[in-house]
């Protein structure tokens, strides 16, 4: 079936849409949301109907659905502003206005259904558009969306005089479209016109996919009247930004503030602080040196009045987002960033709406909201492989990683890393690529694939960043049995001054190196818990009870000297607290410790049932994990069950892949 509009095209079952002969490339999720559209052109439909019809499930958020939405809007010219095309109906859905032609015959078409009574209203006066997509309020962006109602596939009849005199309308309205087409100067990052039209648009665009030395090439031989400009300037800023060449980003930012100091436009200004508050954070600076040139940019604009453009306002408020973040501020936070998202779908921008949600991830991530972060994390990198942003893709699936192997979720963890690494073969240069080398090896470590583990450590090892190397090294150590390296390793880590003290994820902080090297010793000899001496550094974060990460590392040492009463207790006291943090990994580094303490002084009841409580968060997680099945295997072996020693061993193997049992 072919539909046609204005001067476009679309070939219902080849999936393909054309302007003027031209393919558009679109995702297939905003290819099927515009047929769905004309479709059902004759009423609104409804969010849960058109999420249901998109993916086939009801698990979906409104926002997944509104990023689509704004991905069919720009493959077609059209806007939240607009709304030409696709109309949104505020609180019910969207609906078709573009009168259409299609070629299906009166005689095999269907019959109108009436309309649903909750739409019945809207087809008889649509609502007008809205400026900003109503979405679900902070707490509730991540929840899945509303069970949806199943509607059958419906197609209004046509007659033929009725299909000639719309083909005569249409052909009119194409024409005047192309005589009073609407320009636009607040261009977002993805350029809706062509790159040929506007060559620093499309390079916005290649610096999104990641196509780094394209961009790199393309500001080289811009013409002059081009290369001179802040808008080929400013991308040149991001360009070192995403490579991680912070100095010379700085140094860019700076001569371009120095020249932005004398113009009297704040919207100029207000880019330029929020591009410092991002460069700031990129490059590890203080929470408050990210947040002053964010606030910086909103007060500018705030003060410009209604003039502002929506987009550069939803720049500047996801990067005071980011700046509430990084100061723990989470609460102002959220409100920021849920406006700047709201904004920048508006106002067509995906990229700003990307970088926008991933900030908004990271709030739930670090506030212990681990559920909601990963739906986020998830969504987005869905939207942005839809969409081509693989920059943005790539932080949303490290994200997403960082959770999982927090959860335990090894098969989620490995999907994604696996689709990290596919996507590093096409951005080889991003700063990111230690951070993804990193969450690699921890990911390959937890499944038992050592060899391959090992060989991408040399790689984040070569990269001479001790963030990621050291923590990676003394887990990937840990695991192969080579617990001498671990502790030199672990050791060095405890001496890195670049952790983030709130921050126990994935053992990355300074009281997750010295567990690790009190691990790595205490396995080094078998049935001795005793510890070698402590540095001064190890014992100032040994003396911290911040995070559950600590109270463990305590709980090993009070075991070590003997003291088996306080060694248990705090034990207890992280266990406990892991569990009403939802970490299962924390749970399950306290429960190791615990369980061999009980075991050692014949408590085996009492060790059974810390193992079960373990495996209680989620049996099927809990038994595709390597360590909690050894935990299972030395249960068995204690309470002397031939059947349930072999299961034991059985299952425990089945998971080892290239780790030895203990």
């Amino acid at each position: 079936m072919h539909y046609r509009w204005h001067d476009f095209n679309l070939d219902r079952e080849a999936g393909i849409l054309t302007r003027r002969g031209q393919r558009v490339q679109t995702s297939e999720k905003a290819l099927e949301c515009i047929a769905v559209l004309i479709e059902q052109r004759h009423r609104v439909v409804s969010y849960d109907e058109l999420i249901h019809r998109l993916w086939g499930r009801d698990d979906v958020s409104n926002n997944q659905l509104a990023q689509v939405i704004v991905a069919a809007r720009r493959s077609l010219g059209d806007d939240g502003e607009l709304q030409q095309m696709i109309r949104t109906v505020a609180g019910h859905g969207y609906r078709w206005l573009a009168p259409v032609s299609d070629d299906v015959e009166a005689d095999i078409a269907p019959e109108a259904p009436t309309p649903h009574p909750e739409s019945s209203a809207q087809d008889a006066e649509i609502a007008p558009p809205t400026d900003i997509q109503v979405l679900p309020d902070a707490s509730a962006v991540e929840s899945p969306a509303a069970s949806a109602r199943t509607m059958a596939r419906m197609t209004p009849r046509w007659a033929h005089r009725r299909v000639l005199v719309i083909s005569a309308v249409a052909l009119a309205v194409t024409v005047l479209a192309f005589m009073f087409w609407p320009t636009r100067d607040d261009r977002p990052a993805i350029a809706l016109q062509p790159a040929s039209q506007d060559p620093i648009a499309g390079l916005w665009q290649a610096l999104w996919k990641g196509q780094f030395e394209a961009v790199e090439k393309g500001l080289a031989a811009l013409p002059e009247n081009l290369s001179d400009t802040a808008d080929a300037r400013f991308l040149e800023i991001y360009l070192d930004t995403e490579r991680g060449m912070f100095e010379r980003a700085a140094r860019q930012l700076r001569s371009e503030q120095t020249r932005a100091a004398a113009s009297a436009d704040p919207v100029r200004k207000a880019r330029l602080f929020s591009a410092e508050a991002l460069l700031n954070g990129w490059a590890g600076k203080s929470g408050e040196q990210v947040l002053a040139p964010a606030q910086s940019a909103v007060r500018l604009l705030e003060s410009a009045g209604a003039s502002v453009p929506p987009r550069i306002m939803g720049e500047a408020l996801s990067a005071r987002g980011y700046g509430f973040m990084k100061t723990r501020q989470y609460e102002p936070a959220v409100q920021d960033l849920v406006m700047a998202r709201d904004l920048l779908l508006t106002a067509g921008d995906m990229h700003g709406a990307a970088v926008a949600t991933d900030t908004l991830a990271r709030v739930q991530m670090r506030t212990e909201r681990f559920t909601e972060a990963l739906e986020l994390f998830k969504a987005n990198a869905e939207t942005c492989q839809e969409s081509g942003l693989v920059v943005q893709e790539i932080y949303a699936r490290l994200g997403a990683t960082r959770i999982q192997i927090e959860q335990l979720r090894w098969k989620g963890a490995l999907a994604d890393s696996d689709r990290t690494m596919q996507l590093l073969q096409a951005v080889p240069n991003t700063e990111r690529r230690a951070r993804a080398l990193q969450l690699r090896v921890l990911v390959l470590s937890g499944v038992g694939r050592l060899r391959e583990a090992a060989a991408r450590l040399k790689e984040l090892e070569a990269l001479n960043d001790d963030r990621y190397s050291t923590i990676a090294a003394a887990t990937h150590d840990l695991a192969a049995g080579r617990y001498d390296s671990a502790m030199v390793a672990a050791s060095n880590a405890v001496k890195f001054d670049g952790y983030v003290g709130y921050d126990t994820l994935n053992l990355e902080s300074k009281e997750g190196a010295l567990l690790l090297w009190m691990m790595a010793a205490q396995h080094r000899t078998p049935g001795i818990v005793s510890l070698p001496s402590l540095s001064p550094s190890q014992l100032e974060v040994l003396q911290k009870r911040e995070s559950t990460i600590s109270r463990i590392a305590l709980g090993r040492w009070f075991w070590s000297r003997g003291m088996q009463t306080q060694a248990e207790a705090e034990l207890r006291l992280a266990f406990d607290a892991a569990r009403k943090a939802n970490r299962p990994q924390h749970m399950a580094l306290a429960a190791e410790p615990l369980i061999d303490l009980l075991l050692q002084n014949g408590q085996i009841e009492a060790a059974d049932a810390a193992s079960t409580a373990l495996r209680a968060i989620d049996p099927t997680r809990m038994d595709s994990d390597f360590q909690v099945s050894v935990m299972r295997l030395r249960i068995a072996s204690a309470k002397g069950d031939i059947v349930e020693i072999e299961n034991a061993y059985r299952k425990a193997t089945a998971l080892a892949g290239e780790r030895k049992l203990p």
